[in-house]
């Protein structure tokens, strides 16, 4: 998880994520601001592409159903990358997630390992036949 300041009520994140790969997407720093409900979750999103300097902004929702398994629906505050995604937490430190793309129709699959608190490993393969390695770090 990416929480680096929790109340009872709020939750930011802030993680950067360096792609590595001959087709992997250009590098990225990503900021959410949400409000837990319960179960659901809020937020809005900021993302920076340092090596253009673009701003995307969205915002999203996240439901967990249980304490392993979350859905996620996102899209682009200009009616752009329209996402949903499947989040399955095997231990503590393993994850797979599954997220369909609408504008592309792509579908995405990642496994993570959390390495410590501020850094984990993803290996992420797409139905375009995509494969990359994306090393994540909260900060």
């Amino acid at each position: 998880m990416t929480v680096v300041a929790e109340s009872t009520l709020y939750r930011g994140r802030v993680e950067a994520r360096i792609n590595f790969g001959s087709q992997a997407p250009p590098t990225d720093v990503r900021a959410q601001l949400g409000r837990a409900l319960g179960a659901l979750e809020p937020y809005v999103e900021l993302a920076l592409a340092p090596s253009t300097l673009s701003l995307r902004t969205a915002i999203g929702a996240r439901i967990e159903l249980g304490s392993h398994v979350t859905i996620g629906f996102r899209t682009g505050l200009d009616g752009d990358n329209q996402e949903a995604s499947l989040t399955y937490l095997i231990s503590p430190n393993l994850h797979v997630r599954g997220a369909y793309f609408l504008r592309t129709e792509t579908i995405e699959t990642t496994l993570g390992y959390r390495l410590n608190e501020s850094f984990s490993w993803e290996v992420v393969a797409t139905s375009r036949g995509t494969v990359w390695v994306r090393l994540v770090g909260n900060l």
